[in-house]
């Protein structure tokens, strides 16, 4: 529900997204290259994925590769290849997980990358040195996706906060964002469970009810 649905919204990775952000730049060139986003789960590589395809009007297809096959990638080939024929539109591909895929499965998206039919982003929570062919690995930019700071985990609250018309406190959406340790999904979990209160509490309240991650370390 509150994934950004615009490169405005997007928060966080501004090594990457920012003023001088190499992958900024190939975005605003339309010059998209095959990729690997590598980072821990939330920290919204799908939804930049989403987001750059519709940008540069990619036929989006996402693919897990734990379900995925070789055969998978055959038909997404032939379908890739007719629609650039005859919509000169490219496909990008998302290929989550892409660290699953075995040689033999990685081996079968070559042909595509080279001809430009497909454009790869495979996202991956593993050193993607360790755990891809170099064929691919040549062929592919690596980016890696950083924890959400606190910054960016503020800005995603208030933005939250203000599509509900929640009445929080700023105060209280710097807690939420301080206390997970950079996990956007919990802060927006707590956010929520706030919101369903329905209450005016104020901060010290809402510190009586959620116990922080450093709370749990003590004991």
């Amino acid at each position: 529900k509150y994934r950004p649905k615009t490169f405005e919204q997007f928060f966080g990775q501004k090594h990457l997204l920012g003023e001088n952000g190499v992958l900024k730049k190939l975005i605003e060139k339309g010059a998209m290259m095959n990729a690997i986003f590598r980072g821990q789960p939330w920290s919204w590589k799908t939804t930049l994925a989403e987001l750059i395809a519709e940008k540069m009007n990619y036929h989006y297809v996402y693919l897990n590769a734990t379900k995925a096959s070789t055969a998978d990638i055959k038909q997404l080939s032939q379908q890739s290849e007719q629609r650039r024929t005859l919509e000169a539109r490219p496909t990008l591909l998302f290929l989550d997980e892409i660290h699953r895929f075995n040689k033999l499965q990685q081996d079968s998206l070559l042909p595509d990358l080279e001809n430009g039919n497909i454009i790869l982003i495979g996202a991956t929570t593993e050193n993607p040195y360790y755990n891809l062919n170099n064929a691919l690995l040549s062929r592919c930019l690596a980016f890696e996706f950083k924890k959400i700071d606190v910054e960016s985990l503020i800005s995603i609250l208030s933005f939250i906060k203000e599509k509900e018309g929640l009445k929080i406190w700023i105060e209280i959406l710097e807690f939420l964002a301080s206390s997970v340790e950079w996990d956007a999904r919990s802060s927006i979990n707590l956010l929520q469970m706030l919101g369903n209160l329905d209450e005016n509490l104020n901060l010290e309240e809402v510190k009586s009810l959620i116990p922080t991650q450093k709370s749990y370390h003590q004991t």
